[in-house]
């Protein structure tokens, strides 16, 4: 059955990372944990499908509640309770494109995930390094999509928080990057 392109799903990618190289994890681990940027997550992710990948799901530990989540992973042996276990991306893709197309489909890591799928949108928290206070935190995994042929609107700017992990302030800008074409 086709479908309306008025109706068309959405590919987004939602990340938080650290402005000047794109820090967004370590050791599989968010480098943040900022409750102002994961209450804007739970906001935009609600009802809406999440695609991750092995590392991401696991470092949750669990399916978030009130999405749809798919996992792609080629090593899992078990489907995780409450997920869709894809073995590979392509064949992710296509179920959400072809079963829940009335969803958006946000893309929420890892690293890997987001070098294979080319979003519309990129909704980022970045934490801008003049204001924070863990730059030095040490990272190895980054955000690697290439930026500079998105316009960037900042929806909220200087968000100040607490992070969780650190217990130190810091500054961040909500911003939306989205396809020129689109």
């Amino acid at each position: 059955m086709q479908h309306s392109s008025f109706f068309k799903q959405k590919t987004i990618h939602i990340v938080a990372f650290r402005k000047t190289d794109r820090g967004i994890g370590f050791e599989n681990k968010l480098l943040y944990r900022l409750p102002s940027d994961m209450q804007m997550f739970r906001e935009y992710t609600r009802g809406h499908i999440v695609l991750m990948g092995r590392k991401t799901f696991e470092s949750i530990g669990k399916a978030l509640p009130n999405r749809i989540n798919v996992v792609v992973s080629t090593t899992m042996l078990k489907q995780p309770a409450d997920c869709i276990l894809f073995r590979n991306i392509r064949a992710a893709l296509c179920w959400c494109k072809n079963i829940h197309f009335m969803r958006d489909l946000y893309i929420i890591g890892g690293q890997e995930l987001y070098k294979q799928i080319q979003p519309e949108f990129v909704l980022a928290s970045e934490i801008s390094d003049e204001h924070d206070s863990t730059a030095c935190k040490p990272t190895d995994a980054f955000y690697p999509c290439n930026l500079g042929q998105y316009k960037r609107k900042i929806l909220k700017e200087n968000v100040q928080d607490i992070d969780q992990l650190s217990e130190k302030a810091v500054t961040y800008d909500f911003v939306l990057y989205y396809n020129r074409h689109v």
